[in-house]
């Protein structure tokens, strides 16, 4: 499950492997971390404690966008079944674009997550393929999504962001290749990626202003109720569905069981009641082969560090505007 027919560079086709009930939570608060400036791994041993969860989501103030835009109040009568939806704010779809900038299929899911630039989503590492790399990754990302509406903008991605294990040599986060290798070798226990964006018009508009963004947590039991929303490639809504994680028996992966993920919902975030991340959809078969049963590499250090370093990363320079229009 969760491959997908135009990739520009050669995904990486092997399984993945899930991280097991590991000791304690693990959370990163952003205004906390990044005071630590270059955000080593100390600085990220702070105890998480789940936030109740509001009838009505707040808001941050002053910005309109949600405080936590993946929260939700989970619901055992709707445990297992899927539905169609209009969408949330912070997640997206990731959009092929040609030489012109014009929109082609969506192929991919991707989740805004905080950071001091505003300018980050995680998703899955095997949706690019390839090596770390910076530059026009010819990929848009669209939050909020639905409908061919476009309620957030659209968002170029200018660097793709991967542990060194899944890029299959130890190269320097912060310096990443100028081009993607498309034989790199990918980890199933490290399919997790982050992209950089800056705003298609040309702007200086930062994404996290205009739809919120979602924490992750690390070192998470392999337990609990999550929710997942993503983008099958063959619909104009996003899916939505909440059930308990089940023991997937493969060391390091996380599983969920819900019908209807399909192709194009690889990256969609395995959120926790509170709103935070703890995994997103790929690892193993690439996200499952079945598209009832989905995995998720298990967060860790690696994801930690890589998280630690993509916050830290300077903003990619302006691209320039985009006119390009929906292709057919």
């Amino acid at each position: 499950m969760n491959t997908f027919s135009r990739l520009r560079t050669t995904p990486n086709t092997g399984g993945r492997q899930r991280r097991g009930a590991a000791v304690g939570w693990l959370r990163i608060p952003l205004i906390g971390a990044f005071a630590f400036g270059l955000l080593t791994a100390p600085a990220f041993d702070v105890p998480a404690t789940d936030i109740p969860v509001a009838s009505a989501v707040p808001t941050v103030p002053g910005l309109g966008a949600p405080a936590d835009p993946l929260a939700f109040r989970p619901d055992p009568a709707v445990y297992g079944q899927n539905s169609s939806f209009e969408g949330v704010p912070a997640i997206g779809a990731l959009f092929h674009t040609d030489d012109s900038g014009n929109l082609e299929d969506h192929f991919c899911t991707a989740t805004v997550v905080s950071s001091p630039y505003g300018n980050l989503v995680i998703t899955a590492a095997h949706c690019l393929g390839g090596r770390s790399r910076a530059g026009n990754l010819d990929v848009d990302f669209a939050p909020g999504y639905h409908d061919g509406v476009y309620p957030y903008g659209l968002w170029k991605a200018t660097r793709f962001m991967a542990d060194a294990q899944w890029d299959g040599v130890v190269n320097p986060i912060f310096n990443p290749h100028p081009k993607g290798d498309p034989n790199a070798q990918g980890d199933i226990d490290n399919d997790f990626a982050f992209l950089q964006l800056v705003a298609a018009d040309g702007s200086n508009s930062e994404v996290q202003r205009k739809t919120g963004a979602a924490d992750l947590v690390f070192d998470t039991p392999s337990s609990g109720v999550v929710q997942v929303r993503g983008y099958p490639n063959t619909a104009e809504e996003p899916v939505t569905c909440q059930n308990k994680l089940t023991d997937s028996h493969i060391p390091h992966q996380l599983e969920f069981d819900c019908p209807g993920y399909l192709d194009g919902t690889s990256g969609s975030a395995f959120a926790t009641p509170a709103g935070a991340i703890k995994g997103v959809i790929g690892g193993y078969e690439q996200g499952g082969d079945l598209p009832q049963v989905s995995y998720s590499s298990a967060f860790g250090d690696n994801t930690r560090l890589l998280y630690a370093a993509a916050i830290s990363a300077t903003p990619s320079p302006q691209l320039g505007r985009v006119t390009g229009t929906v292709a057919n």
